[in-house]
C-alpha cells in the first residue's frame, strides 16, 4: 500500500493544473492517475477531423502557463494536446503520473480521515491518502444510442470520440447522427470526403460565426516579447465572450435583440435555400441552449452531396437507417455525434 498526501484522478487540464498548484505550495507527495495511456484528457481522446476548441486559445490556457505562440485564435486538437504536454513537462508533474491506471474504488474512513483508493492496470496498486481530487472532466463517456436494430447494421458505426481513422470515407455514403458541438466541427470535414453525407438532426442549434484566423508572426512576436500584452489580450477576449453570453442569461432585451440579429444574419448569409434555412432555424430563443460557433457548418450543409434529414430515426436496418416516415436510407458508415454522458463523473 502506497501512502501519498494527495491523489488526483485525471491527467488532463484539471489534473495537470492541480499538480502544478500542489508543487507551488511545496507539496511533492502526490500522484496523478489516469486510465488512458497518455496524458491530455479530452484532447487526447477526441481526434476527429476538424476538432478544435470553441474557447479562444489565449483564454483556454492556464493563467500561470500562458502560450504566446498560439497559431490561431481558436486552436486545433493537436496544438492543444501539445500545449498540455509542454505544460506537464514544464510544471514537473510527469514524474508524478501513473498512466494506464484506472481507479476501481475509493472509500473514506471517517475515523482515520483517510481515503483508500484501489487501481487496476499498469501494476495494480492500493493508495492511502488524506485528499482525493477528481479531475476527470465531462467528455470521456460517449453517449450511446439505444435505437433498435443496431446489431443488424453490418457496416462501421462509431462515436466521434472514438474516431475510426482506419475507415475510409472517401466516396462513401456516410450518415452523421447529431448536430451539436462536435458534429458541427467534423461534418464539414466529412462532407469533403464522402460521396454523400446525410445529417440526421433532431433539434436545430443556434450558430454564431466564428471568424477563426491565423495569428501573424508580428502578433506572436509581440505576445512573446511583451508579457503584459498577453494579459491584456486575454482580458479583452474574456470581456468579448462575456458580452455575448452574460446579458442573455440576465434577460437583457437589447442584447437578446442584437444576438438574434447576428444569428439570423449568419444563417441568411450562408444558406440561400429558404426551406433548408427554415429547417436550421431553432424554435427556441438564443440562450435556451448552448450557442455554437462555426464558419464552416452552414456552408457544408449547402453542398450538393449533403442532405439534412429532420425526420426522427425509427431504427437501423442491415443497410442503413429507417426514419419514422418509413424511408430507408442506405449508408456505408454511421458516425455518432451524440455527445457525452456528463453524469456520473466516474
Amino acid at each position: 500500500m502506497k501512502q501519498v498526501d494527495c491523489l488526483i484522478i485525471g491527467a488532463g487540464f484539471g489534473g495537470i493544473g492541480m499538480g502544478y498548484k500542489l508543487k507551488e505550495a511545496g507539496i511533492e507527495n502526490f500522484v496523478i492517475l489516469d486510465k488512458a495511456k497518455e496524458l491530455g484528457g479530452t484532447w487526447m481522446h477526441n481526434t476527429y477531423p476538424g476538432a478544435e476548441c470553441d474557447v479562444p486559445s489565449h483564454l483556454y490556457c492556464y493563467s500561470f502557463g500562458k502560450a504566446p505562440t498560439w497559431s490561431r485564435k481558436w486552436s486545433g486538437q493537436k496544438e492543444i494536446l501539445e500545449y498540455t504536454r509542454d505544460c506537464a513537462e514544464k510544471f514537473g508533474v510527469i514524474p508524478h503520473m501513473r498512466l494506464g491506471c484506472a481507479v476501481t474504488s475509493a472509500s473514506f474512513d471517517a475515523a482515520s480521515g483517510l481515503w483508500t483508493v484501489t487501481t487496476q492496470g499498469n501494476g495494480d496498486e492500493t493508495y492511502r491518502c488524506r485528499h482525493v481530487v477528481c479531475s476527470v472532466g465531462l467528455l470521456h463517456f460517449p453517449n450511446r444510442l439505444n435505437t433498435p436494430g443496431q446489431d443488424q447494421f453490418d457496416r462501421p458505426i462509431f462515436h466521434s470520440a472514438e474516431w475510426r481513422h482506419d475507415v475510409d470515407l472517401k466516396g462513401k455514403s456516410v450518415a452523421v447522427i447529431g448536430n451539436a458541438a462536435s458534429a458541427l466541427q467534423f461534418i464539414p470535414e466529412v462532407a469533403k470526403q464522402a460521396g454523400k453525407l446525410t445529417v440526421y438532426q433532431r433539434t436545430a442549434n443556434w450558430v454564431l460565426p466564428k471568424g477563426n484566423k491565423d495569428y501573424g508572426k508580428g502578433f506572436k512576436a509581440l505576445m512573446r516579447s511583451i508579457p503584459p500584452l498577453q494579459k491584456l489580450y486575454r482580458f479583452g477576449l474574456w470581456a468579448e465572450n462575456e458580452f455575448k453570453v452574460y446579458p442573455v442569461m440576465k434577460g437583457s432585451k437589447l442584447h437578446e435583440t442584437l444576438i438574434q440579429h447576428m444569428l439570423d444574419k449568419h444563417l441568411k448569409k450562408t444558406v440561400a435555400d429558404p426551406k433548408l434555412r427554415e429547417a436550421l432555424r431553432p424554435k427556441y430563443p438564443p440562450g435556451a441552449q448552448r450557442l455554437l460557433i462555426s464558419d464552416q457548418y452552414y456552408p457544408a450543409l449547402t453542398r450538393d452531396n449533403v442532405e439534412l434529414v429532420t425526420d426522427g430515426i425509427d431504427s437501423f436496418t442491415k443497410k442503413g437507417i429507417k426514419t419514422v416516415d418509413g424511408t430507408e436510407h442506405a449508408h456505408d458508415a454511421v458516425i455518432l455525434g451524440t455527445g457525452f454522458q456528463c453524469n456520473p463523473f466516474l
